[in-house]
């Protein structure tokens, strides 16, 4: 069935379902019509037996036995010889029911031929132990010596009604059911195209949508059902996708955009030098070589970075380990050029403070946020660290010309420098801040920028305390 429709499926799923319960039912319906019918068979003989047995036990000499008999029952005597007094059908076997018999008044079943009898020879019936009697008549009129032994009387009903009842049943059942099957499958079939034919409208909306269409949605059914939340789900990641894409698209022109500045004077100070450079001036050339080099590769390991981060984003930290702060603020230090017109200025707190984590990237996080201090302070940057609750705090203030409230959080996307930093000596990739936020939040932290109290910025980084 792998290969048919979800439609043909569940029709014939439907019809197989229905296939059963029929069957089933019709097997319970068989079994308790048969228990009804052989009940109501049983109370007529317990009824027919107790107007016997009354009859017997009167004071009457003589019994009238067989009026009121219809032409499916039998009544006979006979002793405990099997010996019959008195029949109402001539080709009744005593010697059959004294074989078949259990228990008297328990009904029981028993097959013999039948020739003044309607029926097919199977019979219902139930035996009565009776006193002596000298005579009995039967429905005829006539008188029938009896004898002086006990005496056994046997009343039966024959089962033929029972057996052509139940096989109407079963022939009504054998017609209607397939009917029932065939029109529970149709009606499943037909219901089940209208239930999913709004996802086959998603599917086709889907298969036409490119990738210069990624704006298109698929139409979301006004029923407020799984298939509607399917399409809402599907347009949400629609949306995903679409801002994925675009923000690929940014960051591959963004790219190519910063990264034609540093191979144009790369070229240029090469062409120069070969055109018009004298042996002299090859040292100064090849100093601006190695700075537009050094700026370059900085720039493509951020880029490979941030590509790894995309493809990464909730990457496990194989290399987490704690570490202490102050480790991570003392190799930043060492990392990071300070101008002679910048003072930095650190305060350790009593105890130390830990985070746990990659140490290679969290250096580079601390790194680059000092560099964006150092390069945007007028005179001073401090340098602070402390545990606040169940987190790790670093504080990066400079006396710069800080960060409008309207663009703190611009800052942080990707190629962003504000208007006043865009020398590309000194304003930087553009990349240092976004990388920072991809690293912290990848170890569970955030990161923000405010006013500082120095006048500038006040970067402020929180991680979750590994001691907690």
């Amino acid at each position: 069935m792998s290969g048919l429709s979800v439609r043909i499926r569940t029709a014939l799923v439907a019809g197989l379902v229905t296939a059963a319960a029929v069957t089933i039912g019709l097997l319970a319906l068989i079994v308790t019509l048969r228990s009804a019918l052989l009940n109501e068979i049983d109370r007529s003989n317990d009824n027919r037996a107790s107007d016997l047995q009354a009859q017997w036990d009167s004071e009457n000499a003589e019994i009238a036995i067989g009026f009121g008999l219809d032409d499916s029952a039998v009544l006979m005597a006979f002793d405990g010889d099997a010996f019959v007094h008195f029949t109402t059908d001539d080709a009744a076997d005593s010697s059959l029911i004294l074989a078949a018999f259990e228990d008297f008044a328990t009904p029981f079943d028993v097959s013999f031929d039948l020739a003044e009898t309607n029926g097919s020879g199977e019979l219902r019936g139930v035996i009565l132990r009776a006193d002596v009697r000298d005579e009995v008549r039967s429905s005829d009129g006539s008188l029938t010596s009896i004898g002086n032994d006990d005496t056994v009387l046997f009343v039966g009903s024959s089962t033929d009604g029972l057996g052509r009842t139940l096989q109407r049943v079963a022939l009504g059942a054998a017609v209607a059911g397939p009917l029932l099957v065939l029109v529970v499958a149709v009606l499943t079939w037909f219901l089940t195209g209208r239930a999913l034919r709004p996802v086959e409208e998603i599917r086709r909306e889907v298969v036409e949508i490119g990738g210069d269409q990624l704006d298109r949605r698929v139409p979301v059914p006004n029923t407020s059902d799984e298939i509607a939340r399917l399409a809402g789900t599907m347009n949400e990641m629609l949306g995903r996708v679409e801002s994925s894409h675009d923000a690929q698209k940014r960051f591959v022109s963004d790219a190519s955009h910063e990264l034609r500045s540093p191979l144009a004077s790369i070229a240029a100070r090469i062409d120069v030098a070969r055109r018009h450079g004298s042996p002299d001036e090859w040292e100064e050339t090849l100093t601006g070589l190695h700075s537009d080099t050094n700026r370059l590769r900085t720039m493509v390991d951020d880029l490979l970075m941030l590509a790894r981060s995309d493809s990464e984003a909730t990457a496990s930290l194989t290399k987490s380990t704690s570490i202490d702060v102050e480790d991570l603020i003392l190799d930043a230090q060492a990392s990071v050029p300070i101008p002679t017109n910048v003072s930095l200025r650190t305060m350790a707190p009593a105890s130390s403070v830990l985070v746990e984590g990659d140490s290679a990237q969290l250096r580079r996080v601390v790194i680059n946020v000092l560099s964006n201090a150092v390069r945007h302070a007028s005179a001073e940057v401090a340098l602070s660290w402390v545990r606040e609750g169940t987190e790790s705090v670093i504080v990066v203030d400079d006396d710069g010309p800080g960060v409008p409230a309207t663009k703190r959080e611009a800052i942080f996307e990707r190629f962003v420098r504000l208007d006043d930093a865009r020398s590309r000596d000194k304003g930087g990739s553009g990349l240092g801040l976004a990388i920072s936020r991809e690293i912290v939040e990848n170890h569970g932290g955030r990161i923000g920028v405010g006013a500082s109290p120095h006048g500038g910025a006040r970067f402020i980084l929180r991680f979750p305390d590994p001691l907690q």
